[in-house]
């Protein structure tokens, strides 16, 4: 699933593949799920417009266009962005697209494809404005990377009343983080998925600043030189110290991996480096 170091690579790709200051001379959407606005009217939002910029905050990606317009796209779970002719690309027939092409934009430089099989991925298209309000870009916290103090992080989650994997993947309070950093980070801090924000001490909170940018700078190096990322839940590498690691070593303690759900959610940690607070 996507989550920060996965959409900071789709923006860098973005601008890479179509290419910075280049004019959209077509776009087509057929996914009235993923593209839930006219499509007409989303087609005519982008072509004959210049890309001037793209920025990201957590998992959402803005394209500053020509004209005061943007284009706002979140990859959902299972969306990736895919370069039309891109090698060993599985090819729909009917189409000449990547397989579950939901929508594409082109330029003079090349065609750039949003896959999703699961349809769970979104992209509008207007004006400025109407896009930041419709995407919701508002109602985010500040993106995790832009977290830059132990006080900063406490600032924006101390106040969460239950256990600190839910308040860092609460993008109201941190804006990035999902299931697969939450538990990178934690393990990384020693802390427990279901450790309650108020009895965190300092330390705690210096261990937990350190870790989340530790996690998020070790998965976007291993994008560094990749062009195309193919996510571990779709047979891709596993790049993550714990996250789907259920019976490996601990690279820490040695001791087994375990995984443990709670909330509906999965969480894979050491039992012996995160000990599980004692229930009141």
């Amino acid at each position: 699933m996507p989550e920060l170091p996965e959409v900071e690579h789709a923006r860098r790709q973005f601008l890479a593949v179509l290419g910075e200051h280049e004019t959209i001379i077509e776009a087509r959407a057929s996914d009235p799920i993923v593209v839930p606005m006219s499509h007409d009217a989303w087609r005519d939002a982008l072509v004959g417009r210049r890309i001037e910029s793209a920025s990201r905050v957590g998992k959402n990606v803005l394209v500053a266009l020509s004209g005061d317009h943007a284009m706002w796209f979140h990859l959902g779970m299972t969306g990736r962005l895919v370069r039309q002719g891109a090698k060993d690309e599985k090819i729909d027939e009917q189409t000449g697209l990547p397989r579950f092409t939901k929508w594409w934009i082109k330029t003079k430089r090349a065609t750039l494809c949003l896959a999703d099989a699961r349809r769970l991925g979104r992209c509008i298209a207007g004006s400025r404005e109407d896009v930041v309000r419709d995407g919701k870009l508002d109602e985010l916290g500040p993106d995790a990377l832009a977290i830059d103090s132990v006080d900063a992080l406490r600032a924006r989650v101390e106040r969460a009343k239950g256990p600190i994997k839910a308040a860092l993947m609460d993008q109201s309070r941190i804006a990035g983080l999902g299931n697969i950093q939450a538990l990178e980070t934690l393990w990384r801090a020693k802390l427990h998925p279901e450790t309650p924000v108020p009895a965190l001490k300092s330390d705690a909170w210096k261990s937990l600043y350190d870790a989340m940018h530790e996690s998020l700078d070790a998965a976007l190096e291993t994008m560094r030189d990749t062009d195309e990322v193919v996510y571990v839940e779709a047979g891709g590498p596993n790049p993550f110290l714990v996250y789907d690691r259920e019976g490996e070593p601990c690279p820490r303690c040695g001791t087994k991996l375990v995984r443990e759900v709670t909330r509906g959610r999965s969480s894979y940690l050491c039992p012996k480096c995160q000990k599980k607070p004692r229930a009141k």
